[in-house]
Formats: C-alpha cells, sequence, structure tokens
C-alpha cells in the first residue's frame, strides 16, 4: 500500500541513492538498537566486575546491575556510565570495546547466509541496475556487503575508513563499520555509538559523517529504508538542505501503525496519523511512501 508519490520515485532515472537504517538488517537477526544496547551493558558490566567469586555469582551482579542502570538512564546514557567505568579497566583498551559490540552485534547472525533477506536482495538489485554509484549505511554491520558476496572478507583500510566499495557502489558507513570477521587488530574510526561520541560528531559540521550525508543529500535523489528518523544530527542535516533550497527528491518507506480499530474508524485514525506525520516530514524536506509491512516493499 503505497502512496501517490511512488509514481513520483518511478519517474526518477538518475542520481538515486539509498540511506539504509537498522530496518535493513532486523530480518538478518542482527541486534536492533534496544537488543544491542542493554547485551552490550552485560557484556562490559562483566568484565568490570572484578571479584573471586564464582562466574554464576558474578553473572548475578552483572544482572541486577545491568538492570538497574539501566532503569535509572535512557540507554544511551546507561551505556555512557557503563563504558566509561569498562574503559578505565587497566587490561581493556578500545578495541576490546569494539570486540565486545561485534560479538552481541552478530550474535544471533550465524552466517554471511542471513544476508540474503528479500529486502535487501531488492535494494542491492536495484544498485545494480541502475548503476548507483554511493549510499549511506547507517549501521555498524557487513549485511549488505556479505548479500553482495557471501565470501566478502572485510580490509583494514575499509574498517578504518568506514566505507566500502562493491559492485560499483561505494557504501559509507557513516556511524563506523564492525564487520562479520572483525577480529580487534584494527581501529575503528568514525564510530558513533555513545552520547559523547553522538555529540562530538554533532558539533564537527566537517566530521566524515556529516560531509558523507551532506553530500549525498544535497546532490542525489535519496530512498530512505529501514531508518528510524530519530537521529537530531540527520534531521538537522535535512533542515539545513530546505534551508539552502534543494533540486533532488528525498523519500523514505514508513510503517503505518496498527491502531486497531474496525472500519472507517481505523481509515479514521490513519488518515490523521499520515497527515501529521506528511505535514512533520515535509518540515525535513522528505516524501513519505507508506505501508503496512516493511515486507511490501520489495513487491
Amino acid at each position: 500500500m503505497l502512496t501517490d508519490d511512488y509514481s513520483l520515485l518511478e519517474n526518477i532515472k538518475t542520481d538515486l541513492s539509498f540511506a539504509i537504517g537498522a530496518g535493513c538488517s532486523k530480518k538478518s537477526n542482527i541486534s536492533d538498537w534496544n537488543t544491542l544496547s542493554e547485551a552490550l551493558g552485560y557484556e562490559l558490566l562483566y568484565n568490570i566486575i572484578d571479584t573471586k567469586e564464582s562466574a554464576y555469582k558474578n553473572k548475578i551482579i552483572a544482572d541486577v546491575l545491568n538492570n538497574n542502570i539501566f532503569s535509572c538512564f535512557d540507554k544511551n546514557s546507561a551505556l555512557d556510565a557503563i563504558f566509561n567505568s569498562f574503559i578505565k579497566l587497566p587490561s581493556v583498551g578500545r578495541r576490546d570495546y569494539w570486540l565486545a559490540i561485534k560479538k552481541v552485534l552478530y550474535m544471533n547472525y550465524d552466517s554471511p547466509s542471513d544476508a540474503k533477506q528479500p529486502l535487501v536482495d531488492a535494494i542491492v538489485s536495484c544498485i545494480k541496475r541502475r548503476k548507483i554509484d554511493a549510499i549511506l549505511n547507517y549501521n555498524f554491520d557487513s549485511v549488505f556487503e556479505q548479500n553482495i558476496n557471501p565470501q566478502y572478507k572485510s580490509r583494514s583500510k575499509e574498517i578504518q575508513n568506514s566505507f566500502t566499495h562493491l559492485i560499483g557502489c561505494d557504501i559509507y558507513h557513516v556511524h563506523g563499520y564492525i564487520p562479520f570477521d572483525y577480529d580487534g587488530k584494527t581501529d575503528v574510526n568514525n564510530f558513533i555509538f555513545t552520547d559523547k561520541e553522538y555529540y562530538e560528531n554533532m558539533l564537527n559540521p566537517y566530521s566524515f559523517s556529516n560531509e558523507k550525508q551532506e553530500e549525498i543529500f544535497l546532490n542525489k535523489n535519496v530512498l530512505f529504508v529501514g531508518v528510524s528518523f530519530t537521529d537530531s544530527n540527520m534531521k538537522e542535516i535535512l533542515r539545513k538542505r530546505v534551508s539552502v533550497g534543494y533540486k533532488k527528491s528525498i523519500f523514505a518507506f514508513l510503517k503505518l501503525p496498527d491502531f486497531n480499530f474496525e472500519g472507517t474508524n481505523n481509515q479514521l485514525m490513519e488518515n490523521k496519523y499520515k497527515l501529521i506525520q506528511e505535514c512533520y516530514f515535509d518540515t525535513l524536506g522528505v516524501k513519505i511512501l507508506w505501508v503496512y509491512d516493511f515486507d511490501e516493499i520489495p513487491t
């Protein structure tokens, strides 16, 4: 179920790009933000607990601490609190932190075959057909790379530069890149995860993340898929694009909630919801393509 704006999207023949979010990796069993943050909090806490008690007792301590810290703060602040304790341990460094993220990011991702999902297949197919030369990927994972090539092996330069180049397309991981085969031997540059990292990036207009987003938003027709639009920094860049004027189009697939009403009442709720959302997204210069389920997108 798509809006009439879909016909506008079909008419775009050149300069197409994608902005890919967590929704594109979810069906591949990559941990979503809630799972990732709480599992990472537990993983880091377990290292912080420095006792000679049994592993069972350490687990209980970590469970209780994790539950209480995450109930006291929002998830970003909770992770910041735990991370700052973890990184002060004399026996750990930044690479241990990235390895911990890799562990929980892929904890349910069994093999590269998990990357073969209809939505990702459809986007990769479009990249090939349209000869798309650059996309934004807000995910840390290598699902796209492994969808394109199940035998894909990352290179240190890709992790350091936060982008890969496959099938003629630059894939910019604008929040950093931790591939499935990350072994902790390379620094993960341009990494944006904790509150501190997020706000440092937001205040730096010349960061890799901000420059790449601006470059693509201003020069490409962009299709957002699986992006939640909760990132204030990204929205500020979109507002800047609106203020300076633009010639390209930006579309976003968004899922309609299930209001659980019957008949005309449900239609009324949908129409009101769409009206409010479309008025808001208009301030970002984004046209919404509505779907009832993300599985509709490939068709």
